[in-house]
């Protein structure tokens, strides 16, 4: 078997990891909840563009625990909005760090109360209040808040992080919080990936893990390979006791020949950084629905700080030693460790190397491409690999959408953008009175549409995306929707705690909603996850005869507004 620990990935793990165990003692921190432990998500794990920045801990698919504060601090943030973390409160704590409680069903009383006023006071449902140390003091075990399941949540549970005040940047909280974990990392698969030029243009090979046993993985074949040069990626899932959930693992590193050649482990991870794990994976192979692949190698315009120093990019190189010897291991926070070990043997062919069409463009540059009635502005630092940009055009119609313009295929969307690039398409027989609905649209291989509002540059419409894709321009001219509240006009709610209506838009998506009574703004709360909106009744609409009136928007500015008459 071959050697998985070099001297010089054992320090680079020991130094990360001696990080937070020597400024964490046993006890700092009490645990948020008063149940057991039992986790959903994993700090660092990979999410939609983003590294998860925390702990998703299980409250046994319930609402309404009681969230504690884990350490002596203040309230110095409280937020509250529609997606993200819905309601969420944050502790800065004496020794320097930033406890986070995200998607709270609501926060204890007094600090409601004040959420509430200044909901009021900004006639906002969406708040983000920063407060001054002398506000709100709480105490270790202190209950702030309410287990729940509000913002982008997709299931009751708390999501948990402690972060470095200073930067704000999220650390791992199982250097601190006793989870019970023995059972060892699964590994689905490696694919081998020919790097002739990119990434993106790469001829891929694709092999199961064979299970040996526990923690040991093989390859049953030699992947054989045409070229040179090459990279690995890894398919690997970690689980907990007493959960099924599939959670990240925390380290990795890969063995060439018995040489540490790439490695890393990830202890903090900085907001500014997260969208680079879409150079962290292979991501065209998610796209296109093959799972998650994690790269063992470092692409060019990739600038995590979690890799090794020491180790090399991970790039295996084969002219000079065409058989080597791979391992790669995965490491959860326990420590449990699996490996697999395969041969990769180059087999130098006869036959050319492949070529690309398209204009080229470099990772570490500004790119521009254009045409007659389309132009694709693509900011240096967007790529994290060089590529070929294809582009076709077309004249055919899409079922659903009215198009006012050509259809144009920028490249597609298995190759992702780090920044925002700007299109620009031209309008073809586009009424002048529908210039103000008018949205650029993008499709995906799969039909599914996504639009920007964008602004009129003459007659080209311009917007910035971070998708490839099929672009063209629509428009939305159909008004939101408010659906029957199940209550006449004249209807008493003197026996109902609050009112609730049910709103979506077809297109362009709601932008904003107001709600009245008697002509004062009222809150309304707002779920985008079941298109909720409701008003909790509360001292400010009194008993008798009142007029309610809803307006929504969409972000073209369609509106739709409701009025009618209840009793309270």
């Amino acid at each position: 078997m071959i050697k998985l620990f070099s001297i010089t990935g054992f320090l680079f793990l020991f130094a990360v990891f001696s990080f937070g165990q020597s400024e964490f003692q046993a006890g700092e921190f009490d645990s948020p909840l008063g149940i057991p432990i039992i986790l959903s998500g994993t700090f660092a794990e990979l999410r939609s563009n983003h590294f998860h920045g925390g702990l998703d801990i299980k409250t046994n698919g319930k609402q309404g625990y009681k969230v504690y504060s884990a350490k002596e601090g203040f309230i110095s943030r409280i937020k509250v909005q529609p997606g993200g973390y819905g309601h969420a409160l944050y502790v800065e704590h004496p020794n320097g760090y930033t406890t986070v409680y995200g998607h709270l069903k609501r926060f204890n009383d007094q600090i409601a109360a004040y959420v509430k006023q200044q909901q009021y006071n900004n006639q906002s449902f969406y708040v983000d209040l920063y407060l001054t140390p002398g506000q709100f003091q709480v105490q270790k075990g202190e209950i702030i808040g309410f287990s729940g399941n509000s913002g982008s949540s997709g299931g009751p549970h708390l999501h948990y992080e402690i972060r470095k005040t200073g930067g704000q940047v999220p650390i791992n909280p199982l250097l601190y919080t006793k989870v019970r974990d023995d059972i060892k990392p699964t590994i689905y698969g490696v694919r081998v990936h020919e790097l002739v030029n990119s990434i993106y243009h790469a001829e891929s090979y694709t092999q199961p893990a064979n299970y040996i046993s526990s923690g040991v993985y093989n390859l049953k074949d030699t992947v054989r390979v045409n070229h040179p040069v090459i990279g690995a990626s890894i398919k690997a899932i970690d689980k907990l006791n007493g959960a099924n959930n599939s959670n990240g693992y925390v380290s990795l590193k890969m063995m060439v020949d018995g040489h540490l050649t790439y490695e890393y482990a990830k202890e903090a991870m900085p907001f500014d950084k997260n969208r680079y794990l879409n150079a962290h994976i292979d991501y065209p192979e998610k796209k296109v629905g093959g799972g998650t692949y994690v790269h063992c190698f470092k692409l060019p315009g990739n600038q995590l700080s979690i890799y090794d120093p020491v180790a090399s990019d991970g790039r295996i190189w084969l002219s000079q030693y065409p058989v080597r010897n791979v391992a790669i291991s995965v490491c959860d926070f326990a420590g449990n460790e699996s490996t697999v070990e395969f041969v990769v043997k180059y087999e130098e062919s006869q036959q050319q190397q492949p070529t690309f069409s398209g204009e080229y463009m470099r990772h570490n540059q500004y790119n521009f491409f254009n045409r007659e009635d389309v132009s694709v502005e693509i900011p240096n630092g967007s790529l994290y690999d060089d590529i070929y940009l294809s582009y076709e055009k077309n004249e055919t119609t899409i079922p659903k959408y009215p198009i006012y313009s050509s259809l144009h295929q920028i490249h597609n969307e298995t190759v992702p953008l780090h920044k925002l690039m700007t299109v620009s398409v031209k309008e073809t027989k586009l009424p002048v009175e529908l210039r103000s609905k008018a949205l650029l649209a993008n499709l995906d291989r799969k039909g599914r549409i996504n639009v920007n509002t964008g602004t009129w540059q003459g007659d080209m419409l311009q917007a910035k995306t971070r998708q490839f894709g099929q672009f063209f321009i629509t428009t939305d001219t159909q008004k939101p929707r408010i659906a029957d509240h199940n209550a006449p006009s004249g209807y008493n709610y003197a026996a109902r705690t609050h009112m609730q209506f049910k709103i979506s838009d077809n297109l362009s998506g709601i932008k904003s909603y107001t709600g009245t009574v008697d002509g004062q703004w009222i809150l309304m709360q707002y779920d985008p996850k079941r298109n909720l909106l409701y008003h909790e009744f509360d001292e400010r609409v009194t008993k008798g005869k009142h007029t309610f009136r809803l307006t929504v928007a969409d972000a073209v500015n369609n509106i739709t507004t409701k009025e009618f008459e209840f009793v309270r």
